[in-house]
């Protein structure tokens, strides 16, 4: 369950990253780091898939917090370090007021976007 929930905030993330920069290098670059911190430096299971990294050790614990033979993706300190990451770039865009609506509520104008919020 933590891991739907974890594919979810890092979902409006890596959206955040997209709105607030216009560019999907920020987004793709996240993703990069994230996995190349989690498998290739601390040789933690990156999407079930295990790795062997230059430092070399064992999460243990109960599975809410290791995210077991899934990786951090699937528990709890994963889900915290993403949401706290999301955070701040889903506040710079909603400030900004470039959240680009779903198509279907756009009314046909495809530049449509949510108006600023006011402070």
């Amino acid at each position: 369950m933590l891991a739907v929930a974890f594919t979810a905030v890092a979902g409006a993330m890596l959206g955040a990253a997209f709105m607030a920069t216009g560019r999907l290098w920020s987004g793709s670059g996240s993703h990069f780091g994230w996995n190349f911190v989690l498998g290739t430096v601390l040789s933690s299971a990156v999407s079930g898939h295990k790795s062997e990294g230059l430092l070399q050790g064992q999460l243990v614990g109960p599975d809410w917090l290791t995210g077991s033979a899934h990786g951090l993706e699937a528990s709890l300190a994963g889900l915290l370090t993403v949401s706290l990451g999301s955070a701040p770039l889903i506040a710079l865009v909603l400030k900004r007021g470039e959240v680009v609506l779903p198509y279907c509520k756009r009314s046909g104008d495809p530049d449509a976007v949510l108006a600023p919020t006011e402070n």
